[in-house]
């Protein structure tokens, strides 16, 4: 769904000078979710599974920013950037819900 608002909103702001991006970031930390992320099976499935081999902190995402917020990407619109550390590189593996069960279990 993203992807098609973002190209819709480039498409119909452009002719105003208005870029639209999408900033997709990947498997971070967050107050909400990082119980889960770093102490469960499924958390180090993915952290394993991601190529940069950790989740992303917030100073990962500055750089990205900065770049859709410059001039560097004056000519970048309708577009997705992903921050990710290359998650999304290797697919999504097997049912993550599987993770969370104890071996032996359906």
């Amino acid at each position: 769904m993203h992807a098609g608002l973002t190209r819709s909103l480039a498409n119909d702001w452009g002719r105003f000078g208005v870029r639209v991006n999408t900033l997709l970031p990947g498997n971070f930390p967050t107050t909400m979710n990082k119980v889960g992320l770093l102490t469960t099976a499924r958390g180090k499935w993915k952290a394993d599974h991601t190529p940069a081999g950790r989740f992303g902190d917030p100073e990962d995402l500055f750089g990205a920013v900065v770049y859709l917020a410059s001039d560097a990407s004056r000519f970048v619109t309708g577009s997705e950037l992903e921050v990710t550390g290359g998650y999304m590189c290797r697919g999504v593996g097997p049912e993550l819900s599987n993770l969370d069960r104890p071996q032996g279990t359906a």
